[in-house]
């Protein structure tokens, strides 16, 4: 027969994995994806010791390394130029050689006189379609956005975003800020 000290310790060992999920949740913004070979992992994850009102810089991981973006300058004041939130999952081309994402570029400065994290504008935002090689070289196209986010590859050349068409050979993706 039970007694009430088990259940307590069940409860609790429940409460410590919950607390240990939610944190890795909150680390990963969209799911993990496998490439179709299985040889590399896209992940993504939002550094959790600073955090602004608009989110924080997300980051593109293969197999567990930072590939995207690479260049990021953390401070406590000042504006923020070319803040990366991503907005879609990770969806991998047939060949495994590239992931796709859509990605909310954007620059924010703070409001407040005193220097508070969460009084600030976000302004000069753009939207693209970004392409990352295995290599960790990120290009892409701008694009506007709209509510739905249906993505995925014709072939390993061709990726439709929404019902756009982009042929990554006849119209080449360009360099992100």
């Amino acid at each position: 027969m039970p007694r009430p000290e088990d259940h307590f310790r069940s409860g609790f060992h429940c409460l410590v994995i919950f607390l240990q999920l939610s944190a890795i949740v909150r680390d990963t913004p969209w799911p993990p994806a496998w490439s179709p070979d299985h040889q590399v992992l896209a992940t993504s994850t939002v550094p959790i010791d600073f955090v602004m009102p608009e989110g924080g810089n997300y980051h593109a991981l293969l197999n567990n390394q930072v590939v995207y973006p690479l260049k990021v300058k953390r401070r406590f004041a000042g504006p923020y130029s070319n803040w990366h939130t991503f907005l879609s999952d990770f969806v991998w081309s047939p060949d495994s050689r590239n992931v796709a994402f859509v990605e909310k570029v954007y620059d924010w400065q703070y409001s407040d006189p005193f220097n508070r994290y969460w009084d600030g504008r976000t302004y000069n935002k753009r939207f693209f379609l970004v392409i990352l090689s295995r290599n960790g070289k990120a290009v892409g196209y701008q694009i506007r956005l709209q509510k739905d986010t249906q993505l995925h590859w014709l072939d390993s050349g061709k990726i439709v975003l929404n019902d756009v068409t982009f042929d990554l050979k006849s119209n080449p993706p360009q360099t992100i800020p």
